[in-house]
């Protein structure tokens, strides 16, 4: 579950650059996304809960091919810290993350699409106490997500220097763990490894408008909509004892509808150069996320 949800900050990172992206301009522009946040989900009766802390960065580059379609690629690094205290375990992930991003601008018509693949590099401890044992166990694995996702959105002027920006997008994501097999003696575990497979669809609403900071050009923008996950929301998987029988485990649940949220400033910091700082909420019956965003633009020629 943690590890679905890391792909939506590489997924956002390009649709936020992509809606930041000006008109068309000569030249190509490089851009930096830092950021840093925390994740709780709550338990079910089944799984317990869960905290997810985040940070890292994702970087990338694009340039308008023609008047109307620009491309771009990203890379991106970042570190994932769980733990679930009431299982006496948790994990530590790196993530690292590859995109590429495209869209098209048709009047106040925007079209957007991308895709990324990310490589997770997992470590896990736990430990287990029971009449008669006390033990720590722990295992190494990897796993990989492949994401697609796209949007569409129009524009609207609300004033001579504000817009208003219905959205739709949607999103497929799969996580797909290796295999692994616990050290730490009779309460070590073996799993056949998960494949979660899910559906994220989101409608909402931007809006910006542009304005004078002391005499230096900035723009505040807001965003609010609503996501729904299908698909795959738990993951599950086969674990054992070593010559032991084959059982189910089901972890933490995506949230099935959430409320998402993102207000940021950005400020010209010379011609061509921008700094923008936002946050980011997601808030679910079961579930909320906040997370806080560094972000530079630079253009330049080629």
């Amino acid at each position: 579950t943690a590890i679905a949800e890391e792909a939506g900050i590489v997924r956002q990172a390009a649709l936020r650059r992509m809606g930041d992206a000006p008109e068309k301009q000569e030249g190509a522009k490089a851009w930096m996304d830092v950021f840093g946040g925390r994740k709780s989900w709550d338990g079910d009766g089944n799984a317990a809960e869960m905290d997810s802390s985040s940070g890292g960065v994702v970087a990338g580059v694009d340039a308008w091919l023609s008047d109307s379609v620009f491309l771009g690629a990203l890379a991106g690094f970042a570190r994932s810290d769980i733990d679930a205290d009431m299982r006496m375990s948790g994990a530590t992930v790196e993530n690292y993350h590859l995109g590429i991003y495209t869209g098209s601008r048709l009047g106040r018509v925007s079209l957007e699409m991308g895709g990324a693949y990310s490589f997770h590099d997992i470590e896990v401890g736990r430990t287990a106490v029971f009449t008669g044992f006390a033990g720590n166990m722990n295992s190494d694995y990897d796993a990989r997500t492949l994401q697609a996702f796209g949007e569409a959105s129009h524009a609207f002027d609300a004033g001579a220097s504000a817009r208003v920006t219905p959205f739709a997008n949607i999103a497929y994501v799969d996580v797909e763990t290796d295999a692994f097999n616990e050290r730490g003696g009779a309460a070590a575990l073996a799993s056949s490894g998960y494949d979660l497979d899910t559906v994220y669809t989101t409608l909402g609403l931007r809006a910006d408008t542009a304005f004078q900071l002391r005499d230096v050009d900035a723009t505040l923008d807001v965003m609010a909509g609503w996501r729904r996950a299908s698909g795959d929301r738990t993951p599950s998987g086969f674990h054992s004892f070593a010559g032991g029988n084959t059982f189910q485990v089901s972890g933490v649940s995506i949230a099935e509808e959430a409320l998402v949220v993102d207000l940021g400033v950005a400020v010209e910091l010379a011609e061509g150069a921008e700094l923008k700082l936002a946050y980011g909420g997601q808030f679910g019956s079961a579930f909320s996320g906040h997370a806080a965003h560094a972000g530079f633009r630079l253009d330049f020629a080629w």
